[in-house]
């Protein structure tokens, strides 16, 4: 009987220690250990060194933190942390003198934030980063030739199929210093880092399901406005295995519009048309799905996270959905069956040239689709069209890895294309400009001398804007399309407790006159928007557009 009276104590006493209420304050002493945990993690030696086990260290102490009652008992468990670590050797860091632009990412203001931190741990963590000389990071290494980020010292912790608190805050904090200190658009980023730590605490810690878990994983790389920024996890795969309702929805004016069908009999026996207007799919308005949609959406800029809700929107688990369409002035509901999506089903319009490699179009007009264009093509492709004087370069797609073969016949010389700021892996949070990217050879008699007309709009992501760059250096270019994804640079990988991944852009990418591309994208010269009625019809205004450019020269 004492026995189990003593196990109903013991219970109790770990309910209360695990699950006492969580108010601002608490939230802000766990968000400054988890800034703290991961400063000594990246500018401490001894912790840098791996010498002891860090996570463990969060694990262990979390609940202790979190159920402080005063920043002064938070502050000793701080002294005593710092105490652990040991000491840090007097050395001025070569960092305090560096350029301001070098600094844009540095966020350590909290260092020197007492509001919480005692005058005493403040100086402490000042003295470490004051003193910061570069070491060999357990935790971190440079990608060979590439530049950017590998974690691959992280553990993943693929066992917990839903990761108690204590691992879920870890996730969340690893993944904030990871980003802290070595995303390369952190300065570019709409919401300040440091609030998103104190906003996602209490998010990862309500949490009940491990499907729920991976959702707001997902939620926390919208954040930092990459579209690089995907969650992927061998258990749940969102968007694959699912049925697809057979229409395109394409986002014109605030307003969802059908603009074409995958299956031309189901629309048609539906009563849907081109042109509807969509109002609800099921019970649910249109708008409030797109706008759950986006809150696990990726993306660097509206005009891409509406391309891609407009993709994924279709995308649903039942055999059939209700429809509710607007159609002139009359408000019209009706069934429609959905179809398979194992294979994936191309959601988009068609662009003229979809199936084509490359073609001569007319004698002096040629077009390429960088989509379909291999290695093994671009010998005949280039010695059939390089004595037209119009080029159509079509980069609405995601190209093979032809950059710079394909630059070597077009480029008149050897030129830079692209200026990369890596994160600096000596000062964590600064960034270093390494050698500049080139494309080209030294001279060549036989580039391409007409005009080069490239073709760009969403589907322009990462390696297709990286060889838009590079083609953009031609003698003669002009851009036409619409606003690119903006996301480029090598992607890095951060594991998460649970075997879940998340993406997100490496190395910094700039023109050659350092101008930004992340958020921004490539801009055309000549803005094309596709129109409702266009979409309906089925023409390729991009398409229509660079014939007019030729015919007009304007």
């Amino acid at each position: 009987m004492l026995f189990r009276v003593a196990l109903l104590l013991l219970f109790l006493i770990s309910q209360n220690l695990f699950s006492q209420p969580l108010n601002e304050n608490k939230i802000k002493r766990v968000a400054l250990f988890g800034k703290i945990w991961g400063f000594l993690k990246y500018y401490h030696p001894q912790v840098a060194s791996g010498k002891f086990d860090w996570d463990a260290n969060l694990v262990n102490n979390y609940y202790s933190i979190k159920n402080l009652a005063t920043n002064n008992e938070f502050n000793k468990k701080i002294s005593k942390l710092l105490d652990s670590v040991g000491y840090v050797t007097p050395l001025r860091s070569k960092a305090l003198d560096y350029a301001d632009s070098l600094k844009k990412n540095l966020n350590i203001k909290w260092i020197y934030d007492t509001a919480i931190l005692s005058a005493y741990n403040s100086n402490r963590l000042r003295y470490i980063y004051e003193n910061h000389q570069p070491v060999n990071n357990f935790y971190i290494s440079r990608r060979t030739r590439v530049g950017n980020p590998e974690f691959k010292n992280e553990k993943t912790y693929s066992d917990l199929t839903l990761p108690n608190e204590p691992y879920r805050i870890l996730g969340l904090i690893r993944y904030w210093n990871i980003i802290n200190y070595y995303f390369p658009y952190l300065h570019l980023m709409d919401k300040k880092w440091d609030v998103v730590l104190e906003d996602y605490i209490p998010r990862f810690i309500n949490i009940a399901s491990d499907y729920e878990y991976f959702r707001k994983i997902q939620e926390l790389g919208t954040q930092i406005n990459d579209a690089h920024a995907m969650v992927f996890s061998g258990k749940f795969n969102y968007f694959a295995k699912r049925n697809i309702i057979p229409l395109v929805f394409t986002y014109i004016d605030n307003k969802t519009y059908i603009t074409n069908f995958l299956n031309d009999t189901l629309c048609k026996s539906a009563n849907i048309q081109k042109g509807d207007i969509v109002k609800k799919i099921d019970q649910f308005e249109v708008d409030v799905l797109r706008a759950h949609q986006g809150k696990y959406m990726p993306s660097s800029n509206n005009t891409y996270l509406n391309y891609k809700i407009d993709q994924w929107l279709p995308l649903i688990k039942t055999d059939s959905v209700t429809l509710q369409v607007r159609r002139n002035d009359t408000i019209l509901t009706t069934r429609i069956a959905t179809v398979n999506n194992s294979k994936k089903i191309r959601q988009y319009s068609e662009n003229t040239y979809a199936f084509t490699t490359w073609k001569l179009l007319s004698d002096s007009v040629g077009y390429i689709n960088m989509g379909l264009l291999n290695r093994l093509d671009i010998n005949p492709a280039y010695k059939k069209l390089k004595n037209t004087k119009y080029l159509i370069i079509d980069s609405r797609n995601y190209p093979h890895w032809v950059v710079y073969p394909l630059a070597n016949k077009l480029l008149k010389t050897r030129k830079v294309f692209m200026q990369i700021a890596e994160p600096d892996y000596d000062y964590p949070g600064m960034i270093k400009w390494i050698s500049p990217l080139k494309a080209g050879e030294y001279f060549n008699s036989d580039h391409y001398k007409g005009t080069i007309i490239l073709l760009v709009n969403s589907e322009t992501m990462s390696r297709s804007e990286f060889t838009a760059m590079a083609i953009m250096q031609s003698e003669n270019v002009i851009l036409i399309g619409s606003q690119t994804a903006a996301a480029d640079g090598d992607v890095s990988i951060i594991p998460f407790p649970g075997g879940i991944y998340s993406y997100y852009s490496g190395i910094g990418v700039y023109h050659p006159n350092g101008a930004a591309t992340q958020r921004i994208g490539l801009v055309p010269d000549i803005e094309v928007k596709p129109t409702l009625q266009g979409l309906i019809n089925g023409e390729d205004e991009y398409m229509k557009r660079a014939f007019e450019y030729i015919r007009t020269g304007k």
